[in-house]
């Protein structure tokens, strides 16, 4: 059965022999275009190869993660992740291994309010769409702006009020916890995104014009002096 998994990171690999080794699996998989540069699912473009880079500019791939460990053994840089049809499942990797303790489910059990100004640059994106998602979300269950962020049972008598409503306020949910969670683990591995932007937004740029969709530029993930 095949499942989506969203993608966003950069990594490296330190020697030639690791990166054709990347390539000659991705090409297996039928991961890579004619060209050889990109990485596609279902005939999208959302991924390139820059030597000795891969770069993911939050793209969605199908069935990926199952090569999750021998595509990014030995790597440096980061990775964020998470399945996007149905599972609210993800997590962080840090030099080609997942952070213990920073599962996605979990992490909603200790959501705290975020502080801004404790946030990289380059987290501006994910920081105001989880204040637009949580804003919404509020309006929704009625609740006043300082309320505690709500756990997820908390939706649950919605379904049976009204089950457009009670999707509504799970998308809603699910996206401000997710944007939450990258705000965390973004200032928590800052010293690790910061030299990698530059190449990041080289290969986001590159899809962007290849593909020619305009929406996906995120646009926040700026160099940082």
């Amino acid at each position: 059965m095949s499942q989506y998994v969203m993608w966003d990171g950069v990594v490296r690999y330190p020697t030639t022999v690791q990166f054709e080794a990347a390539k000659a699996l991705l090409s297996k998989h039928g991961y890579l275009d004619d060209t050889q540069q990109y990485i596609t699912t279902d005939g999208d473009h959302s991924g390139v190869i820059i030597e000795p880079y891969l770069v993911f500019p939050y793209g969605i791939y199908r069935n990926i993660h199952y090569l999750t460990d021998e595509l990014l053994r030995g790597t440096d840089g980061w990775l964020q992740w998470h399945i996007t049809d149905g599972d609210f499942i993800g997590g962080f990797m840090v030099n080609g291994a997942e952070l213990e303790g920073r599962d996605l489910f979990e992490y909603t059990k200790e959501l705290v309010p975020l502080d801004v100004g404790t946030l990289p640059a380059f987290a501006e994106y994910d920081f105001q769409s989880y204040k637009w998602n949580q804003q919404q979300l509020y309006k929704v269950l009625g609740l006043e702006p300082e309320a505690p962020f709500p756990e997820r049972e908390q939706l649950e008598p919605l379904y049976n009020q009204d089950p457009y409503l009670y999707s509504e306020a799970c998308t809603l949910w699910s996206d401000a916890v997710l944007h939450h969670f990258r705000c965390t683990l973004f200032r928590e591995y800052a010293s690790i995104i910061r030299p990698t932007l530059s190449v990041y937004n080289y290969g986001r740029d590159l899809v962007l014009r290849h593909i020619k969709v305009p929406c996906l530029n995120r646009g926040a993930k700026g160099d940082e002096a």
